[in-house]
């Protein structure tokens, strides 16, 4: 048997019914997802928070970077970054 919902109040309804009816021993199986979670909409734009946070630790990380001049020889020069 297969269930589709397209609301909570119609999964709310669709897990008391299931409840009422199974057994012990019952096997049930959950697919797909919970649409998305976390994403922003800025006008057509869908992005989630942290795209953007990525590249800007990139740049940082760059910058960061870009004040040894290449002096950077052993992990510990490195870990002073962090």
């Amino acid at each position: 048997m297969e269930y589709l919902s397209h609301s909570e109040e119609e999964t709310e309804a669709l897990g008391a019914r299931l409840a009422g009816a199974l057994h012990g021993g019952s096997v049930v199986a959950y697919e797909g997802g919970l649409g998305m979670v976390g994403w922003v909409k800025i006008g057509p734009v869908r992005f989630q928070p942290s795209e953007p946070g990525k590249i800007v630790t990139i740049f940082l990380m760059a910058a960061a970077c870009a004040q040894y001049n290449g002096k950077i020889e052993t992990f510990r020069d490195y870990a002073r970054l962090c």
